[in-house]
This record gives C-alpha cells, sequence and structure tokens, in this order.
C-alpha cells in the first residue's frame, strides 16, 4: 500500500473547541483546503495547499480584532502544514479518461487561439494545461482556467508544426498535433463613425474604426489626422495586447478647433500584413461655437439699436425745438 503525498502539520498543530464554523487555527485550514480542492476544482495537491494558506491568512477571522498572523501561534500553525509529495500531481476523483482534439480547425500563424479543454465525454477539465512543442525546440504551457478554457496566440511562422500535449485532472495524457497555415489576407476596415455624430467644440472627439481580420487578428490601427491637407499631421496609434484579438478602436482626438480635418488609417494584423485607407469621404467638420455666431449677430443688433435710439432722441430734440419756438412767437 501507498499513498500519493501526506499533507498535515509537521509538528503540533492548535485549534479551538468552541469553533462551531472552522474557522480557526487547524480547522480553519483543513476547511479552507478542501475547499480549494472541491469548490474551486484545485486538484493539485500543492496548488489547493498553498491556495488555502492564502485563503486562511486573507479571512474574516485572521483580519478581525480577535486575531493576527503577528501573534505566533497563528504563524506556527500555518507554517507547519506541509506537503510530503508532487506538489503538481494530479489527485484522481474520477476514472480518468482521454481528452479531445480542440485543435480541429485550420489555425493560421500569429492567431489567438481561444477554446476549452474537455474530456471524451464532454465534461470540461478545470485547470488543465496544454503542452506545445514545435519541431524547431520552441516549447510552451498554456494553463487552463477554472472552466477549462485556454488562450494563446501561436508565432507569426507559417508552416510551423506544433507536437501538444493535454494533461489535467482525470484526464490520460492526450496527445495531438497541428501545423499552422500561411495568412496572405490583408485586415480590412468595416466602418468609421465619430463620437459625437456632429463633432463640436466644447467635446473630446473620438474617431471610431472597426476593423477586421479573420486570420492572425488586427495587431494596430494608425491613424494621421490633419486640417491642412496634409502639410501637418497628428499620429495617432492604438494596438491589441498580446492575448487581445479587439477589433473595435477608439481614437479620443481631444477638443479640437473649429474647421475641416482630413485622416488617413493603416491596419496591421499579426502576421505582418498592412493595409492602407485613404479616401475622399474620410472628412469630418468641427462646427464652430455658437458664440461665434451669436456675438456678431448681438454687436450688429446693439449697434441698430443704438442708432435707432440717437435718431428717435434727435427726432425728439427737433420736435421739442419747433413746440418751443412756436411758443416764443405767441408770447412775442
Amino acid at each position: 500500500s501507498g499513498a500519493i503525498g501526506f499533507i498535515g502539520g509537521l509538528r503540533v498543530t492548535w485549534y479551538f473547541s468552541e469553533d462551531p464554523n472552522f474557522e480557526k487555527i487547524n480547522r480553519g485550514n483543513a476547511k479552507l483546503f478542501w475547499k480549494e480542492f472541491f469548490q474551486e476544482k484545485k486538484f493539485q495537491q500543492g496548488r489547493a495547499l498553498y491556495d488555502s494558506k492564502v485563503a486562511y491568512i486573507n479571512s474574516e477571522y485572521i483580519k478581525s480584532e480577535s486575531s493576527s498572523m503577528d501573534l505566533e501561534y497563528q504563524r506556527k500553525n500555518i507554517l507547519t502544514y506541509n506537503l510530503l509529495g508532487d506538489p503538481e500531481l494530479d489527485v484522481y476523483t474520477n476514472k480518468p479518461k482521454l481528452a479531445t482534439n480542440p485543435f480541429i480547425d485550420s489555425i493560421y500563424e500569429g492567431q489567438l487561439i481561444s477554446t476549452t479543454i474537455r474530456d471524451i465525454s464532454g465534461n470540461y477539465v478545470p485547470y488543465g494545461r496544454v503542452h506545445l512543442r514545435s519541431d524547431d525546440g520552441k516549447y510552451h504551457t498554456v494553463y487552463a482556467d477554472k472552466e477549462g478554457r485556454v488562450i494563446f496566440r501561436v508565432p507569426a511562422q507559417a508552416n510551423e508544426k506544433y507536437n501538444v500535449t493535454i494533461t489535467g485532472h482525470n484526464l490520460i495524457p492526450s496527445y495531438f498535433s497541428f501545423e499552422t497555415e500561411p495568412d496572405y489576407i490583408k485586415p480590412n476596415i468595416l466602418e468609421i463613425t465619430t463620437t459625437p455624430r456632429n463633432p463640436v467644440l466644447t467635446k473630446n472627439i473620438y474617431l471610431n474604426i472597426e476593423a477586421y481580420d479573420n486570420y492572425s487578428g488586427i495587431e494596430s490601427v494608425f491613424l494621421l489626422l490633419s486640417n491642412d491637407n496634409f502639410e501637418n499631421n497628428s499620429f495617432y496609434e492604438l494596438s491589441n495586447s498580446f492575448l487581445q484579438n479587439e477589433n473595435t478602436f477608439s481614437f479620443n482626438l481631444g477638443r479640437l478647433k473649429p474647421g475641416e480635418f482630413s485622416y488617413s488609417v493603416v491596419t496591421r494584423d499579426y502576421s505582418n500584413n498592412t493595409s492602407s485607407f485613404n479616401n475622399e469621404s474620410y472628412k469630418f467638420t468641427v462646427a464652430k461655437h455658437i458664440v461665434d455666431y451669436v456675438f456678431p449677430i448681438s454687436l450688429v443688433l446693439i449697434i441698430g439699436v443704438v442708432g435707432i435710439s440717437i435718431i428717435v432722441v434727435y427726432k425728439g430734440l427737433q420736435k421739442y425745438s419747433e413746440i418751443v419756438r412756436k411758443i416764443e412767437e405767441k408770447i412775442n
């Protein structure tokens, strides 16, 4: 008989008899270990032990006023729990099965791969591992999440063969392979819009570019903006991170001065294919502020009102003078 490992206190551990919720000292350690193992599906014993210690340190009990890791007995208790055995060993909880091949579709150089590791019964494999090795010696291991999802990007090299080994909980090591296909297709643009739709002087203006690339994916979008027919221009760049595959890029142009602006766009994918887009329709106008119209009109109106007032006063004075003259004639 034998065992795959031993987890427990190497010397002395402590517990509180009045601990009905199993939160304190060794009862808390044991409870959190099995929580990580069964609820969080961390079936590697070393990982479950480590994460249970982290969970204990961050627990409400340790953070409360009644306890702290500054206490010597707390530190000794958590440090005495150790594993004798292989920390990366997968602990089976059922009869192991083979994995299904997640790489049956065409894979292109530079492509971002997002897939789920499952066994032949269709069950996802939590925290499974995908080990990749190319014929020229490159290798990489990708780790799945709790639901078995993995995401990784292959290098931008066409006709590269990868041997794949998938391992995980209740899984027999499974072997597959795939070869990357070349990506010669240039990226394209679906739509360009501005926010707000009618740009104004008082708000930040966003130029929204929806690009697409069906193979390796968009790596970067570059923008040139000018209001003097590109004698001068401003340069902008937005990029996907290595594990992103976004297609919508929103450039914040800030608040622009009134006038007509032209722009040019360049897109590049992860296989280094580039496309340039120049079009007469690639323009937008920033309208002047309403004050620019109201002030001249108001000035004209004020001048007009003042002029009319002067004329009215002048006519009134003339009429008054005439009345005074007639009165004086009658008196004399």
